[in-house]
């Protein structure tokens, strides 16, 4: 075995081993590398930190922890709930209520955190229960969550389009304006399907105006988020 073949098996079985022990995946894929590097190259530590640096000292990366930092708060602020509620209000009535309101609190949730794994953990925390109770499969549900989520990653602020554009000097703005139209179309993509092949639920009479009213009122300051990150600055 030469030493490339013999650096490959280090580096997976690095990786592998501090997986098994519980290590989170970025760390044990950092570990793998600079133990593989150190022993079979003649690279520093310090110039390798260094070239890790260069390559993550973006301005645009900036966004991406506060955009976490945004769906986190959301979770703790009940503001998923809201969300949820003003989904509730204007297609809970239709045939699998639940499963289009999954589908439009997932449009609307992703344009404000930019992250699949929020969209999963903030929708499917508020929403799986309900969808149980009301005889959903556990299947149809969670391939349903799985699926909303990817709108995440098409609509602004999505973080893969931040990550794609500066990785490769493209235009986020321009990604922003050529995701929105596809996450969209996926969206009611989910809702038509669930109207045809999904599960009935429990229908549920029609929200009167003035509950979407109240709904639309406490879902007013999350709703302008979207507005507020992806406005353009104003000129100097």
């Amino acid at each position: 075995m030469d030493t490339h073949s013999i650096a490959i098996v280090v580096m997976v079985g690095v990786f592998l081993y501090l997986g098994y022990q519980g290590v989170p995946v970025a760390f044990a894929l950092i570990a793998g590398a600079l133990l593989t590097t150190t022993l079979f190259t003649k690279i520093t530590v310090a110039s390798i930190v260094g070239q890790m640096f260069n390559g993550i000292n973006r301005l645009e990366f900036l966004a991406i922890p506060f955009f976490l930092l945004t769906g986190d708060m959301m979770t703790s602020a009940n503001i998923t709930e809201r969300l949820i509620r003003f989904a509730q209000a204007l297609v809970g009535h239709l045939r699998s209520g639940l499963a289009h309101v999954v589908s439009l609190s997932s449009m609307l949730f992703a344009g404000i955190s930019g992250s699949m794994t929020a969209d999963v953990a903030a929708i499917s925390t508020v929403v799986m229960p309900y969808m149980e109770q009301e005889g959903y499969n556990p299947a149809f549900s969670a391939a349903l969550v799985a699926a909303a989520s990817t709108i995440a990653a098409m609509v602004p602020p999505s973080i893969m389009a931040i990550v794609y554009g500066a990785v490769g000097n493209v235009s986020i703005a321009g990604l922003f304006l050529g995701g929105a139209t596809p996450g969209i179309m996926v969206g009611v993509g989910l809702m038509v399907y669930s109207y045809i092949f999904g599960p009935p639920g429990i229908r549920k009479q029609r929200a009167t105006l003035g509950e979407i009213a109240g709904a639309t009122r406490a879902a007013l300051l999350p709703l302008m988020i979207p507005i507020i990150i992806v406005r353009p600055p104003k000129p100097a």
